[in-house]
């Protein structure tokens, strides 16, 4: 036997020994860095639910003051036996502001469709079907009764928005 033969052979285990634990070490490590990157995954997606929430809550109010302001607007329309009060307003301005809603509306829809209990297709349907029945060539009657009911579909949605409003403020 030689020096070189006697070294390796007292050498040759203890390596083996370093090796083993060396990977149980290294075992150990990434089983913290893989509970570590978990713990980050759902912090993230916790952040990124409150993110979506945020949004959602801000795409609805700001729809439910855009749908208040046009009951306002569209208030004059239910007032009785006023078809000459109405002489002088500018329809067609009242006619692109909702269109502007619908358009607004519709660019939210997959936040009006979290509502609860909300119809979000059968309601747009309606709206569209009052905004076609205004004839181009409008006149104080047949506007009336289409303000009345924009006036009646507009207050059909404020529950709505309120209520999806105060469900992400629970949440």
């Amino acid at each position: 036997m030689s020096f070189e033969n006697i070294n390796m052979e007292k050498i040759g285990p203890i390596l083996g020994y370093i090796g083993t634990l060396a990977s149980i070490i290294g075992a150990i490590i990434s089983i913290y860095h893989s509970r570590k990157a978990k713990k980050i995954k759902v912090q993230v997606e916790e952040q990124k639910e409150l993110i979506f929430k945020k949004q959602t809550n801000t795409e609805l109010s700001s729809l439910l003051t855009e749908v208040t302001r046009m009951r306002q607007s569209f208030g004059k329309y239910s007032l009785p036996s006023m078809t000459r009060a109405l002489d002088g307003n500018d329809y067609e301005k009242d006619i692109k502001e909702y269109q502007n809603l619908l358009h607004q509306m519709n660019d939210s829809k997959s936040d009006l469709k979290t509502i609860k209990g909300f119809e979000f297709d059968n309601y747009y349907l309606r709206l569209s079907e009052v905004l076609e029945s205004i004839p181009s060539d409008i006149n104080n009657v047949p506007i009336k009764a289409s303000g009345k009911q924009i006036l009646s579909l507009l207050n059909e949605l404020i529950p709505f928005l309120k209520a999806g409003i105060s469900e992400f403020h629970r949440n």
